[in-house]
């Protein structure tokens, strides 16, 4: 372990910068060696090997590299009576429903180069194809839409659509029950992106759904989440 230096003061005050600058670290001011950087192993030759190759036990665990998986195998439900319908896209956030399990915060410790992330989740989704057959001006086909953001901002690639998993003859304003949903028509979706230059400190990784269901199926119709989560790995 190596020696610090003895430090003087020169103020009988506490001073911010004149403790980070002689004690605990100031890059812009202070060589690392002589300040508590030092005890982290620093970058002295007598740290390294003969050969001048730096072992992967002298590094600091996430030195470079960070990256963290939020998974989840609870329920969680979105109803379409919580959000709008007949079959518009709602673009703003407040429109929507944004997937708890699906939404995480995190904190990056120094300036990102590369942060890669990324979405997965099965999704078991009410949605129905009125009139099939086309017999009133069909079909009319009822989907939902999910959207991937990275801190705040939409991506094309990380945008898609569930869609209907059942059909019915009728139309909406019938009153008639179009049934179960098909499970071939469900989905499991699995999206990624990266974002190059992330600054240092929070941000976040948000999914949400909007509901183009009609009414009244607007009043029973919901996309069931069973499993999924949240991944991401920051490069420094």
């Amino acid at each position: 372990m190596p020696d610090l230096n003895a430090v003087t003061l020169t103020s009988p005050a506490l001073v911010a910068g004149e403790l980070y600058e002689k004690i605990i670290y100031d890059p812009q001011h202070t060589a690392p060696h002589e300040t508590f950087e030092v005890l982290n192993g620093n970058m002295d030759g007598g740290n390294w090997k003969a050969n001048e190759e730096l072992p992967a036990w002298g590094w600091q665990y996430g030195s470079f590299a960070q990256g963290k998986w939020y998974g989840f195998d609870q329920h969680e439900f979105v109803y379409a009576r919580q959000l709008g319908g007949g079959g518009k896209q709602g673009q703003e956030i407040s429109e929507r429903a944004v997937l708890a399990q699906h939404t995480s915060n995190i904190f990056l410790p120094w300036p990102a180069s590369v942060v890669l992330f990324g979405v997965q989740g099965f999704f078991q989704q009410d949605a129905t194809v009125w009139d099939n057959k086309a017999a009133h001006g069909g079909p009319f086909p009822e989907f939902w839409d999910y959207r991937i953001e990275f801190g705040g901002s939409v991506f094309p690639g990380l945008y898609g659509r569930l869609p209907h998993a059942r059909t019915t003859d009728h139309l909406a304003t019938d009153g008639v029950d179009p049934g179960y949903a098909t499970e071939a028509r469900w989905r499991y979706v699995s999206k990624f992106g990266m974002v190059k230059n992330v600054p240092k400190g929070h941000t976040r990784v948000r999914m949400s759904l909007w509901a183009g269901v009609f009414a009244p199926d607007i009043a029973k119709a919901k996309v069931a989440i069973p499993t999924g989560g949240v991944w991401v790995l920051a490069l420094r």
